[in-house]
This record gives structure tokens, sequence and C-alpha cells, in this order.
């Protein structure tokens, strides 16, 4: 692609340098930005992996619950249903990011008369990974929204550093030398009239 052609006068000096001026100006912005959204992105994956080894863990804890549940004629659905995982968003610094906030359940009395004192410790147990499940989704969510904003900063950054910037001052570089080049001609010009003008004063 062409170089877009610039004019090289003052008026474009000066509109070169305001640009220059905003583009020193809001690079350190998107820096910021990029720099806590990259902090963010590696809490998060933490966060992640803690949440992971926890539902691992808590599998472990439930598998004799799953093995009394097989073995009886309890059916859990009958106790207890996954109602909705409550979420809200949030924004970190410019990037809308999911934020778990709880689940509910619909849950049913447990007649003791024909169930074992046991289903309630089990459908407690059933709940937590339920829960960690949930949060582990949203983790996920929150994890993939905080990378693409951390790019789209990232994008920024170095289209501001590597190429807006550097072009502009390229731009001023090159209307600055045009300018003196045109001051030292007019200077020529004007010694060259001068003298023209003292030979006609003599003749």
């Amino acid at each position: 692609m062409a170089k877009k052609k610039i004019q090289k006068n003052r008026v474009a000096l000066s509109g070169m340098k305001k640009k220059l001026g905003s583009l020193k100006k809001y690079l350190p912005v998107f820096e910021k930005q990029r720099a806590a959204l990259n902090r963010m992105l590696q809490e998060e994956e933490l966060i992640f992996q803690k949440l992971t080894s926890a539902r691992e863990t808590l599998l472990n804890e439930i598998d004799p619950w799953i093995s009394l549940f097989n073995d009886s004629e309890v059916d859990i659905s009958e106790f207890i249903r996954l109602k909705s995982i409550d979420t809200d968003k949030e924004n970190i610094f410019g990037t809308s990011v999911p934020k778990f906030n709880s689940v509910s359940f619909d849950e049913f009395s447990i007649d003791y008369q024909y169930y074992p004192l046991w289903v309630e410790d089990g459908i407690a147990a059933v709940k937590k990974v339920v829960e960690t499940d949930a949060k582990l989704a949203v983790s996920k969510e929150r994890t993939a929204a905080i990378r693409r904003g951390y790019e789209q900063a990232n994008q920024k950054v170095n289209l501001f550093d590597k190429k807006l910037i550097p072009e502009t001052e390229e731009s001023i570089r090159e209307i600055k030398s045009a300018l003196d080049a045109q001051g030292v001609a007019a200077i020529v010009i004007a010694k060259s009239a001068k003298k023209l003008q003292e030979r006609k004063t003599a003749a």
C-alpha cells in the first residue's frame, strides 16, 4: 500500500505535532491497560487451576455417595434439581467480564420414614460439586474475555508504538526538512534578487 502523501507546510507540521502529542498521551493508557489485564489473566488462570483441583477432590469425596445412590433405590433427582446460575457482568479496564454470584436449587422435603438419613449428606455433597462446576464454567468464560481484552490492548500498544508514532515522527522530519529547504531557497532567491537590484542601481 502506497504511503499517503503529506502536505509540507507549516499548517501540516502543526497538525502532525498535535497528532504526535495525542498518540504519546494515549500510548501509556493502553500500556497500563495491557499490564493490568495481563495480571488479571494470570490471576484468573490460577483461580481456574485451583477450582479444577478442588473439583477433583470433591469427586473423590463424593464417590462413596454415588455408590450409595447407585446401590439403593434412592433417586437423587427427587430431592434436588439445579434451578439457576446467578452471574453478573463487571467492567475490567474496558472489558466486559462475567462474574459468578451463586447457584440455586429446587429442593424437596425428605421423608425419613421412607429414605435413609444419609440422603441429606449425600445431597449436600452433590451440591458442592454442582456449584464448583458452575464456578469453573464462569471462570473459563472470564479467562477467555480477559484474554480477548488483553489481546486488543496489546494490538493498540503495538499499533501506536510500532506504526503510528514512528510514522508521525517521520512525517514531522520530512515536513521540517522540506520547510528548511524552502527557507534556504528563499534566502538564496532573496540574496540573488538583492544583488540584481544593486547591479541595476549601480548601472
